[in-house]
């Protein structure tokens, strides 16, 4: 289970989820 935290946790997972979110949100508005 340790592998999945790192690969979520991972800076360009993290900044891919945080675009990712941030389009939803576009298209939302």
């Amino acid at each position: 289970s340790d592998f999945y935290v790192q690969e979520y946790t991972r800076p360009e997972i993290v900044a891919a989820k945080q675009k990712l979110a941030e389009s939803l949100r576009r298209t939302k508005n």
